[in-house]
């Protein structure tokens, strides 16, 4: 597994993503051939990335792929607009510009402190900048982009990043599934708290939908990671490899706790739950799944290497080899977690991620 950064790089990789240039406010041109082949790097992006795996361990790759996916989308974003060029306030929109099997537009709004937003976490807060894509025909907003620094997406009220990912892979990505990722600072720590709703997100998966934490150590040593999903019943056997063993009132509830280390290999400890959901949205116990419970937690914990991927599993807590976060870490995780509202599979059952915003230009 890759670091978890936030620091970014304004690189050359594309002059411009807009093609800006320092020109009048109205007047900014944009290079056709440069804002092409951005929109096409972009849809490959999202095409490339992995499909959830079929798998006891699935969701560990799911948060920490889709971390890195959306960490390198924001930099993508950010990194091909020539803020050097920019002076004071700027705004800027364009028509006709071709997003998957859409036309959109795309509207750029540089210190222009944008409305008060409501994430599906944390309370409302405003953005300096932002950058919003809309199908042009119906005005609806696909993707939002709304940051305070372009060059630390965690500093000043941080970085709000909503998108329907379908639009630019239909064959990949499920119509209805929203994806939010929130960067901020949380008690002097970078962190990310990504959320899904309208799923599965990829097409065949097993979440309805998904909410993930991750917080970065002070000296950016490890990042721990919490995330919880809820996987709809008529999902249950034929997309995770668990068979009949439990047969829930409504949907199963899959948690994962884990902490990886940043530096190469990259060593993981991570502890993994799976329990029914009643009805109304909580965990439930049920007779009928105690085969399942017994199933996971013998399974418990399990090691992850970025040379290896998947190490072992089974491993006992006093067995986890030196130099892989202990057991006891990746409970701290796990329990910090476990009473904190936000991560509730009652909110996650509810969530309704959509891309939020400015009025459609």
């Amino acid at each position: 597994m890759k670091k978890f950064g936030f620091k970014l790089s304004i690189f050359f990789c594309l002059a411009a993503f807009l093609g800006i240039y320092n020109q009048k406010p109205k007047e900014l041109p944009i290079d056709e051939s440069k804002l092409s082949l951005a929109l096409q790097n972009f849809t490959l992006t999202a095409q490339s990335t992995n499909r959830q795996p079929k798998d006891r361990w699935g969701a560990v790759r799911l948060i920490a792929n889709d971390a890195r996916q959306t960490v390198r989308r924001v930099e993508d974003l950010l990194s091909s607009i020539d803020f050097t060029r920019l002076r004071g306030t700027a705004s800027f929109t364009r028509t006709g510009v071709t997003c998957g099997l859409q036309t959109c537009t795309i509207r750029l709004r540089l210190n222009q402190n944008t409305a008060s937003l409501t994430p599906t976490i944390g309370s409302a807060v405003s953005f300096k900048n932002s950058f919003e894509i809309f199908i042009t025909s119906s005005s609806q907003r696909v993707l939002a982009l709304h940051f305070d620094d372009p060059t630390n997406l965690s500093t000043g009220s941080g970085t709000l990043f909503v998108y329907r990912p379908s639009v630019w892979s239909p064959t990949v990505f499920s119509p209805d599934a929203f994806v939010e990722s929130r960067f901020s600072l949380e008690s002097g720590l970078r962190t990310q708290v990504l959320s899904m709703s309208g799923g599965p997100l990829f097409i065949g998966g097993p979440f309805e939908s998904w909410r993930a934490r991750l917080t970065e150590s002070l000296d950016r040593s490890t990042v721990g990671v919490f995330g919880r999903g809820r996987i709809a019943r008529t999902r249950n056997a034929s997309s995770i490899a668990f068979g009949s063993a439990c047969s829930s009132p409504d949907a199963l509830e899959y948690t994962v706790s884990y902490i990886f280390n940043t530096a190469s290999p990259n060593q993981s400890t991570a502890k993994m739950n799976l329990r029914p959901v009643n009805g109304s949205g909580s965990s439930a116990t049920a007779s009928n799944c105690t085969a399942l419970q017994t199933f996971v937690a013998s399974e418990n914990y399990a090691t992850f290497n970025a040379t290896e991927g998947f190490v072992a599993e089974g491993v006992a807590a006093a067995s986890i080899p030196a130099g892989y976060p202990s057991a006891t870490t990746v409970d701290a995780v796990e329990t910090a977690f476990n009473s904190d509202s936000n991560y509730s599979i009652g909110t996650i059952s509810a969530l309704n991620v959509q891309v939020i915003g400015n009025a459609a230009p």
